[in-house]
């Protein structure tokens, strides 16, 4: 299969095609132009981090923080130089990894519970209780939220103090969940859809079809994005209302990790057209931006990649 294929169709808004994506969590992320990435730039592999079995990745504003699955642990990099600040020990099989403003948080998909860990430092501030399986976390700014796999629900616990503010029914398996700046999506691969949560008291508000088996969301200011597996592709929603398709926030890329051809693709968010796809390292599980580079856990490959801005010239595919 190319790594890169796109379609749109008209009837459901735009689905547009990637490369082939297989995972179940963070595989997306949506980057404003206003940080250096145009179409007017291109990006190349600056350097490759050794790091065991990484399969989340965040930004804190100042380091780069990722998460190893195998090894129980997370470890914190200087973005300019990947220089090691430190590694430290979390939960059981640490899945993934969010910072809500001040200290980093960690699912821990074995464990049930969350790790919270000073971003100064990286010591244990606390754990904390939350549904069966976390495979997912965001911060909706006052609070953590996890999708729990094995539940089909989503915790919400004080992003303060650790305690709990309740946990809500959702689609079944949730893989993916992010925050719109006012409701809470997850992805539901079972149900080929979303569900869309008030984060002020878990109220339902809707359920939405996005295309097979969405296992990944993030949200570029203005819609939905979702990482569909099954038919190696990307659709799109309002936030407002779900409805497929719509107006587009200008000035913002999504990139989409694709973990079976081991490199990541940038798409406009005004009009989902493919700017490039670029290699990475060994099945990259998760992706960030730190205002600067672009950053991959490569799960097989034990390491992460950053991609570097290069101004001035066509934006192109780089290899390793």
């Amino acid at each position: 299969m190319s790594a890169l294929r796109i379609i749109r169709k008209t009837m459901t808004g735009k689905i547009m095609r990637v490369g082939r994506i297989t995972l179940l969590i963070g595989v997306m992320c949506s980057v404003s132009s206003c940080g250096g990435i145009t179409d007017e730039t291109s990006l190349t592999i600056s350097a490759t981090y050794a790091i065991g079995s990484p399969i989340a990745v965040c930004f804190d504003g100042a380091h780069i923080w990722v998460a190893g699955a195998h090894t129980d642990t997370v470890t914190e990099l200087k973005p300019e130089d990947g220089t090691l600040v430190g590694t430290y020990p979390v939960g059981n099989y640490p899945i993934a990894i969010c910072f809500d403003g001040n200290d980093v948080w960690v699912a821990n998909f074995e464990s049930n519970n969350v790790t919270e860990l000073r971003s100064t430092d990286g010591s244990l501030v606390g754990s904390y209780p939350v549904g069966r399986n976390p495979i997912s976390i965001c911060c909706d700014g006052n609070n953590i939220w996890t999708a729990n796999f094995a539940e089909g629900s989503v915790t919400k616990i004080s992003a303060v103090d650790g305690s709990m503010e309740g946990t809500f029914a959702t689609g079944a398996f949730p893989g993916a969940i992010c925050f719109d700046g006012t409701d809470i999506w997850t992805s539901s691969a079972s149900e080929h859809g979303v569900t869309r949560l008030s984060a002020a008291d878990g109220k339902l508000l809707g359920k939405y079809p996005v295309g097979d088996e969405p296992v990944a969301l993030c949200f570029d200011g203005v819609c939905i994005w979702t990482a569909n597996p099954a038919a190696d592709e990307v659709a799109r929603v309002q936030a407002a209302n779900g409805e497929p398709g719509g107006v587009y926030k200008d000035g913002v890329n999504v990139w989409v990790a694709n973990s079976d051809d081991n490199t990541v693709t940038e798409l406009k968010a005004s009009n989902g057209r493919v700017v490039g796809t670029f290699m990475v390292g060994e099945k990259p599980l998760s992706i960030c931006f730190d205002g600067t580079n672009i950053w991959t856990a490569n799960f097989n490959g034990n390491n992460v990649t950053r991609l570097q801005l290069k101004v001035g010239s066509s934006l192109t595919t780089s290899g390793k």
